[in-house]
């Protein structure tokens, strides 16, 4: 029983869809990508107050700071806020997870 995205933050540059792609394959791409740039965002947040730990072998990672715990699962571009799993996001990299952190941060 799944929910559907309450917000889509946009197409990734960084991880572009690529049409007639199996979902397995698009998923094992997202997550590679994912810990490609790990080290960006893990210097974003600690620049902003932020801990992130990996979980599952990279599969789930949390990000807590500012009074929020946001989830994100790389492989599906799910993000959730502060454990709303009806209310996820949908983001496909780094840069779209810092976007969603910063307006976090504006509530």
């Amino acid at each position: 029983m799944g929910y559907d995205d309450v917000k889509k933050v946009g197409r990734s540059k960084r991880v572009p869809y690529i049409y007639g792609e199996t979902a397995s394959h698009r998923h094992m791409r997202r997550k590679l990508a994912a810990e490609n740039d790990l080290k960006h965002l893990r210097g974003w947040c600690l620049n902003n107050d932020w801990s992130l730990t990996l979980h599952n072998d990279g599969h789930h990672w949390r990000m807590v700071g500012h009074g929020h715990s946001v989830d994100w699962y790389p492989s599906s571009a799910k993000l959730v806020i502060d454990h709303q799993h009806q209310r996820d996001v949908h983001c496909h990299d780094y840069r779209q997870v810092i976007w969603q952190l910063k307006e976090v941060m504006r509530e």
